[in-house]
């Protein structure tokens, strides 16, 4: 039992679905639900890591699965892996079989994806932090729609503060990524007045990924935003962040000019 098992949950070719079903029935029967939690956990692993959701949907429904986000071994959580592959619909299956999705990791390795920001805040600070998955997906650069699969789950946690790291909505006006910003500036609970551990303010993180990248696009978005007028405003063609005038000589921002005469129309 075990060993077809196997074999189908490391397959690389498409997998019929007329295989599906045997794995299913292979499942319903007494050999198959002797399989140990561990095992099924252990095949779950794989179906994850191989972008296998409908492998996934079939032992999720192991109401013991749900324990499974937060296991000790040497392993990321379930749902960690499921961010890291970056398929949605298993990310969604996972949340629904129970997943913690207050999970946190720590992998030194990711404050590397913010490395090149170091003089905006010293990337060494998310070294060794328990990161949420909100963070990682974001920091991962996956798509929309897995972190979209995230904000969706009953009771996530938006802001996933840990220590006084940048939040999410930070790292988003940080890189930038407008479509990421916009979704969790429109989130029920997210802390828009939250400041990191050097007191910094989501704008002041949105004005120096604009800085970096040449687009001003998240700092745009939060002029236009009345939650944010008493901290950035444009008077005079200019932005000024905090009483201080934004440096806009120092990125090469295409359609700044033309977007700020707008906003002062």
């Amino acid at each position: 039992m075990n060993d077809v098992l196997e074999m189908v949950f490391r397959m690389k070719a498409p997998i019929p679905s007329t295989l599906i079903s045997q794995v299913q029935t292979l499942l319903d029967t007494p050999l198959g639900k002797g399989i140990s939690i561990d095992d099924r956990i252990r095949y779950l692993r794989l179906a994850v890591r191989q972008n296998r959701p409908e492998l996934v949907r079939l032992l999720a429904k192991e109401p013991q699965i749900g324990v499974a986000g937060s296991e000790a071994d040497p392993f990321p959580p379930l749902l960690i892996d499921a961010i890291n592959v970056g398929n949605p619909d298993i990310v969604r299956e996972l949340i629904k079989a129970g997943v913690d999705i207050d999970v946190r990791y720590t992998d030194e390795s990711l404050a590397l994806s913010l490395s090149h920001y170091d003089d905006v805040f010293d990337a060494s600070a998310l070294r060794g932090l328990a990161l949420s998955p909100v963070h990682l997906a974001l920091m991962l650069r996956k798509p929309l729609s897995v972190l979209r699969a995230l904000l969706q789950a009953p009771g996530i946690d938006v802001n996933g503060l840990p220590s006084h790291a940048p939040s999410p909505l930070m790292i988003a006006g940080l890189q930038p990524n407008l479509a990421a910003f916009e979704l969790l500036l429109g989130m029920l609970g997210i802390d828009l007045a939250y400041r990191d551990y050097k007191g910094r303010s989501v704008v002041e993180f949105a004005a120096d990924g604009a800085h970096y990248s040449g687009s001003a696009a998240c700092l745009i978005r939060l002029i236009t935003d009345k939650r944010f007028a008493a901290e950035v405003s444009v008077k005079k063609g200019q932005i000024w962040i905090g009483g201080q005038l934004f440096d806009r000589e120092h990125g090469g921002y295409s359609d700044l000019a033309t977007r700020l005469s707008e906003l002062e129309k």
